[in-house]
């Protein structure tokens, strides 16, 4: 079975805390943090089982990526769609870099007080579903 981006975003989202839609600001800082933790530590196993050559591997843990990257869009609003990642071609440093952009976007707004760089972090988290695919084929 195959299903669009959107349609695995709807599905995903209601297994995320608040159904990925909190009612103040400290449910979407809860939410952010740990799925920010969450999408770094599935896309490192995705690279892992991508370097072993274990498909089967790499396809769940793909689908993990997914998952998080999903709630973390839907969050902020925003619609993961095959139309709209638009950032084809993605390095393996530039998807390393996004993700480490994620975690310190988190950090410098949640515990240092900057203003939470949406687009930035948006576009971060697009690089990273963005190799994915292009690993994937």
């Amino acid at each position: 079975m195959t299903i669009t981006l959107k349609e695995f975003q709807n599905l995903s989202t209601r297994t995320a805390p608040f159904e990925a839609d909190p009612q103040n600001h400290i449910e979407k800082q809860n939410i952010l943090t740990n799925y920010t933790l969450g999408l770094n530590g599935e896309f490192i196993e995705f690279k892992i089982a991508y370097l072993q050559g274990n498909k089967v591997e790499k396809t769940k843990e793909a689908g993990d990526v997914l998952h998080y990257a999903s709630v973390l869009l839907k969050v902020l609003g925003k619609t993961l769609t095959d139309e709209n990642t638009g950032l084809k071609n993605v390095t393996k440093r530039n998807a390393e870099k996004a993700a480490g952009d994620t975690l310190e976007i988190i950090k410098k707004t949640y515990y240092h007080g900057h203003e939470f760089d949406e687009k930035k972090f948006v576009n971060a988290v697009k690089k990273i579903v963005d190799y994915m695919y292009c690993i994937m084929g």
